[in-house]
C-alpha cells in the first residue's frame, strides 16, 4: 500500500513538474502573451511560470472527450453503442477523441503565436503539444492500475486548483498590503473554509424514493424506502457548464483579461444562461445514472413485485422522473450558490484578491470531491488489506 501511494506521489511531481517546463520549439519575447480566455478557469489551467508550457493544453482534450462521450450516450445512442458499446471500444473511442481535440487545441494554440517566435517548422510546435497531451496520457496509465483514485482527472483538476492558488498567493506583495486589505483576506479565507464545509454537507445529501413492494408475490404490501445520493453525478456537471460557457463567453465579451465572476455579472443574461446549461447537463447525467425505464423494466421482471401491477409500475415511472429533476434542480441550485460566490468575491474585492480560488467557485468543488476521492479509495484500501 505504502508502495502505491510513493508513487501517487511521484506522478504528482511529474504533473507539476510539466507546468515548469516551456514549450521548447518557440521563443516568446516577455509580455508577448496576453491572457487568454481559458487562463481565468484556474482549476483548468493551473499556475505556470511561462506563457507556453507542457499543461498548456492539459486535461482540455481529456474533458471534452469526456463531455462528448456523455453526449453520444445522451442523445445518439445508435453512434454510442456501435462504437462505444463494449468497454474495450469505449476506451478506443475516448482515445480517439483526445487526441482529435488535442490536434485541434494544438493547432489553435499555434495559430496564435507570431511567425518570428518558431524556432522550427510550426508543424514541430503543434506536434511538441500533442506530445504534451501524450506525457499526460501516461501519467493516467500510471496511476489507473494503483487503485488510489477513482478518476486521474479528478486528481489533477484538484491539482490546478491547489496550483492556481498557491501561484496567486505567491504572487502578492504581502508588505504592501493594508490592513483593510488583510481584513478582506482573512474575510475570504473564513468564507473559503465555510463553502469546504458546506460542499462536504452536500456530498451526504439524499432523497428517498418510498414505494410499495408485495412480500413472497402475496397481497402483503410494504413499504420500503430507499436512500439516494443527491449528488451523484459529482461535480462533472458544473465542470463541463464552465469549460463550454466561460470560454465563449470571455472571448466574445468586451471585457478583455477579466475574471469569470466580473464576466457572469457583466451582462443579465449571462447567469440565466450558465444556471440553464448546468440544469440541462445535471439532469442529462443523472438520466443516464438514472435509466428509469430500465429500472421500471427490472422491476417488472425480476424481484421487485409491486402492489398494483402495472399501475404500480407507471407509479414508480413517474415517481423516478420527479426524482431526476428535483435532484437535478438541487444540485444547481447549489452549484449557482458557488458560481455567485466567486463572481461576487472577484467584484467586491480589491484587486489584489480577485483570482484567489478559495471563496466559492468551480475550484472548491473540485478540491473537495478529489479530496474525498483519494480518502474513499484510501479507505477501501485500507479495508482490503486488513483482510489479506
Amino acid at each position: 500500500m505504502g508502495q502505491r501511494y510513493a508513487l501517487l506521489l511521484i506522478a504528482v511531481a511529474f504533473y507539476y513538474l510539466q507546468a515548469f517546463i516551456p514549450i521548447m520549439s518557440v521563443d516568446v519575447p516577455d509580455g508577448a502573451v496576453k491572457a487568454s480566455a481559458l487562463s481565468a478557469l484556474s482549476w483548468l489551467s493551473g499556475y505556470s511560470p511561462h506563457p507556453y508550457h507542457y499543461l498548456t493544453i492539459g486535461l482540455m482534450p481529456f474533458i471534452f472527450s469526456g463531455l462528448f462521450m456523455q453526449l453520444m450516450q445522451w442523445q445518439l445512442k445508435p453512434i454510442h453503442d456501435r462504437f462505444a458499446g463494449d468497454p474495450i471500444s469505449s476506451e478506443r473511442t475516448k482515445r480517439v477523441l483526445t487526441y482529435l481535440f488535442a490536434s485541434g487545441a494544438a493547432a489553435f494554440q499555434v495559430s496564435q503565436m507570431e511567425s518570428g517566435w518558431f524556432s522550427y517548422h510550426p508543424l514541430v510546435t503543434w506536434a511538441e503539444f500533442v506530445l504534451t497531451v501524450y506525457c499526460l496520457e501516461t501519467l493516467f496509465d500510471m496511476i489507473k492500475p494503483l487503485k488510489v483514485v477513482g478518476n486521474p482527472i479528478t486528481l489533477f483538476l484538484g491539482l490546478n486548483v491547489l496550483g492556481g492558488i498557491a501561484g496567486q498567493l505567491t504572487g502578492i506583495e504581502w508588505s504592501g498590503i493594508s490592513q483593510v486589505e488583510m481584513l478582506i483576506f482573512a474575510g475570504g479565507v473564513v468564507i473559503g473554509l465555510l463553502f469546504v464545509v458546506l460542499a462536504i454537507r452536500v456530498e451526504r445529501w439524499r432523497g428517498m424514493l418510498a414505494f410499495a413492494k408485495a412480500v413472497n408475490t402475496t397481497s402483503s404490501p410494504m413499504a420500503h424506502v430507499v436512500p439516494v445520493k443527491v449528488m451523484r453525478v459529482g461535480m462533472m456537471p458544473v465542470i463541463y457548464a464552465g469549460f463550454v460557457f466561460y470560454p465563449i463567453m470571455m472571448m466574445i465579451s468586451s471585457w478583455k483579461g477579466a475574471t469569470t465572476g466580473q464576466v457572469l455579472l457583466s451582462t443579465w443574461y449571462y447567469a440565466p444562461i450558465l444556471v440553464g446549461l448546468v440544469y440541462i447537463l445535471t439532469k442529462a447525467l443523472l438520466s443516464l445514472h438514472t435509466p428509469v425505464d430500465n429500472i421500471v423494466q427490472f422491476s417488472r421482471q425480476e424481484a421487485v413485485y409491486m402492489v398494483g401491477g402495472d399501475a404500480e409500475h407507471e407509479k414508480l415511472k413517474s415517481t423516478l422522473e420527479r426524482m431526476v429533476k428535483r435532484h437535478a434542480l438541487t444540485a444547481t441550485c447549489w452549484f449557482s450558490l458557488v458560481l455567485f460566490a466567486e463572481a461576487v468575491w472577484q467584484v467586491i474585492a480589491p484587486d489584489t484578491f480577485t483570482k484567489l480560488g478559495f471563496v466559492g467557485g468551480i475550484g472548491i468543488v473540485i478540491l473537495v470531491g478529489a479530496s474525498r476521492d483519494v480518502a474513499k479509495h484510501y479507505l477501501k484500501l485500507k479495508e482490503e488489506v486488513r483482510y489479506v
